[in-house]
């Protein structure tokens, strides 16, 4: 049985590469008939090492991915959320003296109105970078449009923190935040990026552009406010 299973063995290796069309089925002469043994004996299918391999099925993980994007997500809009200043301030009295004294945590929430600020620059700028990466990564529509698109986030991030004052910081950055879903939904459209990632942006969009409306917001409340109080002094 060992020296049968050796010859057969010996027999397709040495006449399968002559033996395969270019483009067709494996034929083995005297071994294997129509991907199966033709001596009668157990039908097994043999695989065509030469034939193109099928692709992975749109349904698996990679069609969804997974939890780990859905789960990095959320968290990325806790720094949105958390450094809304009327967040912020009922976080600072809610922690304990101990948790405030830790490193980084009292100054990050004494001054969440910049903090939040400069987040979101830093968000608008990975949005860009996301294009860069499925660019890089082949997939040869629109490559010079995506490359170019890539940096554009970074410009318009670092442009609105240039602004005059933080409201008008704050309403740059959530246009932002808007334009860059608006040209991922286009891309989308193309085939070019995929379903799982845009039914992920838009509650991320709707939340980080939300938590900047509140701070711009709160920033003209105080700042209305302070305009009142020296009128109400003098009368």
């Amino acid at each position: 049985a060992t020296t049968l299973i050796r010859a057969l063995a010996k027999t397709v290796l040495e006449g399968l590469p002559s033996a395969v069309p270019r483009g067709g089925a494996a034929s083995v002469p005297g071994v294997v008939r129509g991907g199966s043994f033709a001596n009668g004996g157990r039908r097994t299918f043999l695989a065509n090492p030469c034939a193109k391999q099928a692709e992975p099925s749109s349904n698996s993980a990679n069609a969804t991915g997974g939890v780990w994007p859905y789960l990095l997500g959320l968290g990325g809009l806790i720094p949105f959320v958390c450094l809304t200043p009327p967040v912020a301030s009922v976080v600072s009295d809610s922690l304990p003296p101990e948790l405030m004294g830790l490193p980084g945590v009292g100054c990050t929430l004494r001054r969440a109105a910049e903090m939040q600020k400069n987040y979101a620059a830093t968000i608008v700028s990975f949005l860009g970078a996301v294009h860069w990466g499925t660019a890089l990564s082949g997939g040869g529509r629109s490559t010079a449009l995506r490359f170019t698109w890539g940096v554009l986030p970074s410009l318009m991030a670092w442009g609105s923190l240039g602004l005059p004052s933080h409201e008008a910081s704050l309403a740059g950055l959530s246009g932002s935040l808007v334009s860059c879903y608006v040209v991922d939904s286009a891309f989308f459209r193309q085939g070019l990026l995929p379903r799982w990632y845009m039914g992920l942006r838009l509650p991320l969009t709707v939340v980080a552009c939300g938590s900047l409306s509140l701070s711009l917001y709160t920033s003209w409340s105080e700042r209305e406010a302070a305009k009142a109080k020296p009128g109400e002094t003098s009368s």
